[in-house]
């Protein structure tokens, strides 16, 4: 699955004994890494579990016995935006597959299939926890990269008042056109930055 020293904790919500026995069965021939797998039957358990923290990725069915369809996944994806989620599903739908996806899953699975593929479970981990170690990374380097602009951004603007309120000493027309040049810059740098942390969030 992962080279991790470390097994990979996962929570199962799924309702169906047999579906639940597949998936562990699956599992147990990945030989990649250790899984610690926690299964529980609802919705409602899930949410309580992830609460405590320590879960890497959920497998999640859509139709529990206390919430149907995508409103699952919305529910789960609330309680650890953080945690990648693999939908599973008996439902072979090019549609709901797609508003997955859109909704936040990482990937999408039919049951059906891992009954004959089983090595499709480990393949979809495998590609969940990279994916969401990746986007982890993006999120870091967005953070540092913009919080480095913004320091130097910070100081330019400061002497730049300075001498537009001729702090420090007085400006001829050619310097107070070059200062308004600067100041110009400066404020669709600032922009960019910002306009660049808006998408990172999005």
């Amino acid at each position: 699955m992962l080279e991790n020293k470390q097994p990979v904790s996962i929570l199962l919500i799924e309702d169906t004994p047999a579906d639940a026995r597949l998936l562990r069965e699956a599992l147990a021939e990945e030989q990649d890494a250790a899984c610690e797998l926690t299964h529980v039957t609802s919705v409602g358990a899930g949410l309580q579990r992830l609460a405590e923290g320590g879960i890497d990725l959920v497998l999640l069915d859509l139709i529990l016995p206390d919430s149907e369809g995508i409103e699952t996944l919305v529910k789960v994806r609330d309680r650890a935006p953080r945690v990648p989620i693999v939908v599973l599903t008996a439902s072979d739908d090019d549609a709901l597959a797609l508003q997955a996806l859109q909704r936040g899953a990482q990937d999408y699975l039919v049951k059906g299939y891992l009954q004959v593929y089983r090595h499709l479970l480990g393949r979809a981990i495998r590609y969940a926890l990279e994916r969401s170690r990746t986007d982890r990374l993006k999120d870091e380097f967005v953070s540092t990269v913009s919080h480095e602009l913004r320091t130097p951004l910070a100081t330019i603007k400061e002497f730049i008042a300075i001498l537009a309120d001729q702090l420090a000493g007085p400006l001829t027309p050619d310097q107070k056109e070059y200062l308004d040049i600067i100041q110009a810059n400066v404020t669709r740098l600032t922009r960019m930055i910002d306009n660049l942390l808006d998408m990172a969030k999005i």
